[in-house]
């Protein structure tokens, strides 16, 4: 996907819709410019990291499963 101002602005805004409504949030597959983006967005969008978590590595989905899935 490529990524613009239009597109980064889409985000926060999503962003900030969401941070009422989303319990937990999972994140996997990014490569290190869009963990870049992504921080930005998080710091624009006033969303805290504390309900959101990026996952890497090769057990990234199961990871990012077990973390959706803790009570």
């Amino acid at each position: 996907m490529g990524f613009d101002k239009k597109t980064v602005k889409s985000f926060v805004e999503f962003f900030k819709f969401t941070k009422d409504y989303k319990k937990r949030t999972a994140v996997i597959g990014l490569d290190t410019m869009m963990k870049l983006l992504y921080e930005a967005v998080l710091k624009l969008s006033g969303r805290g990291t504390e309900n959101i978590r990026v996952f890497d590595g090769p057990n990234a989905e199961a990871q990012a499963k077990d973390w959706l899935t803790v009570i």
